[in-house]
């Protein structure tokens, strides 16, 4: 008697293998989907940490932070005057501390804080004598990632290309950047906004050398942008170094839409340093979640604003005192 051997033909192994890649097919843009999900709520809680940091921060200072410690090269606003001379040279007027640098201690960070030195060295300014860059606790401190401030939906490479006046004796020293920005109002990188309104005089609560109390925020913190995200921080066509309060690096503004991309007739040049790359920057907010972009408010809510938002009410929510009515929820 013959045995009868039961097993798949070569036909039915075939039809077999594609219904798998047919379901799998199916299945992959609804697992995508579920982890962009879980990476954006995971966003939307470091943006809020952040705001309850600003908080706390305010609490106790009684004012936010300036976006950038001091005034660059200019010291056009007065808080910017007679702050002395910081250890290794530099002005203490002109140091670049970011406003995310002030909120450190209240975002469980104190040792990293601790190790910027921001009240006795001017970070990220430079001129012939200041030798910030050769600090040895600063130089780890440049390289250190803080988790809150990186979104896990944007890029994962290791450091900054684009080192940003790191001069090119330190050009090994490694640098973090971020995924979020802060807002420093209305006006953008053109020729119809000179470099000093852009820096000191913006409409948002973020600039360069002053520090903004709540009563000064006449709009409401629950309706002013304190904070937006940035995405390829590394890149230098869209820098974003969380320590640098510079404009366009860190501090971003409305005057172009959400995500715009980089274009010659709105930029700011990256030119490179320390023998890196150089680039070109809009100043924009730009987010990687498809659609729009998680804002931090003055109040510390957090809002998802969809990249369609109207210029006029975009540009409204980054004022801190232009009494603009309006409603976007």
């Amino acid at each position: 008697m013959s045995r009868r051997h039961n097993a798949f033909t070569l036909v039915e192994l075939l039809v077999v293998i594609a219904i798998i890649g047919i379901l799998v097919a199916l299945l992959l843009p609804a697992v995508q989907a579920a982890r962009e999900a879980a990476r954006r709520a995971q966003c939307v809680n470091q943006v809020r940490q952040i705001g309850i940091a600003f908080l706390n921060y305010e609490d106790t200072a009684k004012s936010f932070p300036a976006g950038r410690q001091g005034c660059d090269g200019n010291l056009a606003v007065p808080e910017c005057n007679g702050q002395g001379t910081g250890a290794g040279g530099g002005n203490m007027g002109q140091s670049g501390a970011s406003a995310f640098l002030h909120i450190l201690p209240q975002m469980e960070e104190q040792a990293l804080f601790d190790q910027w030195r921001i009240d006795e060295v001017a970070v990220w300014y430079i001129d012939a004598t200041n030798q910030w860059f050769r600090d040895p606790e600063v130089v780890q401190a440049l390289g250190t990632r803080v988790a809150n401030f990186h979104c896990p939906s944007d890029a994962q490479e290791p450091y900054a290309q684009f080192k940003h006046h790191v001069p090119s004796g330190a050009r090994d020293t490694p640098v973090e950047y971020g995924s979020y920005g802060l807002s420093m109002g209305t006006n953008g990188p053109t020729t119809a906004f000179p470099g000093n309104d852009v820096k000191f005089f913006n409409t948002g609560v973020f600039v360069y050398g002053v520090r903004f109390k709540i009563q000064q925020i006449t709009d409401g913190l629950s309706k002013t942008i304190f904070v937006g995200e940035t995405r390829n921080g590394h890149d230098p066509n869209s820098s974003s170094i969380y320590s640098n309060g510079n404009r366009c690096n860190l501090m971003r503004s409305t005057y172009l839409p959400m995500n715009y991309p980089v274009d010659v007739n709105a930029i700011v040049e990256n030119v490179a340093e320390a023998g890196g790359p150089g680039g070109w920057t809009n100043c924009t907010f730009s987010s990687p979640h498809p659609g729009g972009g998680n804002f931090l408010f003055g109040d510390g809510h957090v809002s998802f604003l969809v990249e369609g938002v109207s210029d006029a009410v975009y540009q409204a929510l980054s004022t801190r005192e232009g009494e603009e009515a309006l409603s976007f929820e």
